[in-house]
């Protein structure tokens, strides 16, 4: 390293963003404008809520597909809302991760919860859905799925 390269200061994850997608305000405070359409509302959500604790958030009405998240520091130093804002970048993704696997494993999850309240399995020992009995059809007696009539709970 030369010594100027030592001198430098490191670049803020806002310096890599593509031009226009930040905006830096005289208070410290950061704009954000994200596409709706690459994270969703509920990792964005789920992004936000993370940071509440070390910094406000503001998110704008939805124009055009984006979205603006304004962040400021709590502690009112702008010096500590660039390393946030890398946070909530990188958290981003992370929830948007979650949200997608959620969706993709919900049966399971369903079907789980199920067998983990029910008086009866719903599932047998090699994890398929027991089908009810054609004997028992739904709505009749006072068991109106017929759970009651498959396996009980060993």
């Amino acid at each position: 390293m030369t010594g100027s390269d030592q001198n430098a200061k490191p670049n803020s994850p806002m310096d890599s963003l593509p031009q226009g997608v930040s905006q830096r305000f005289e208070d410290g405070a950061l704009r954000i404008s994200l596409p709706l359409e690459v994270y969703g509302l509920p990792a964005l959500f789920r992004a936000c809520y993370r940071l509440t604790d070390r910094c406000y958030v503001y998110l704008s009405p939805p124009k055009a597909g984006l979205i603006e998240v304004t962040l400021i520091s709590k502690s009112g130093r702008a010096s500590e809302t660039d390393p946030s804002a890398g946070e909530f970048l990188n958290d981003l993704v992370d929830q948007r991760l979650r949200v997608d696997i959620s969706e993709e494993t919900r049966a399971i999850r369903d079907m789980i919860v199920s067998q983990a309240f029910a008086a009866v399995d719903v599932i047998d020992d090699h994890g398929r859905a027991l089908q009810r009995p054609e004997s028992q059809p739904m709505g009749t007696g006072d068991d109106p799925e017929g759970l009651t009539q498959w396996r009980p709970v060993s």
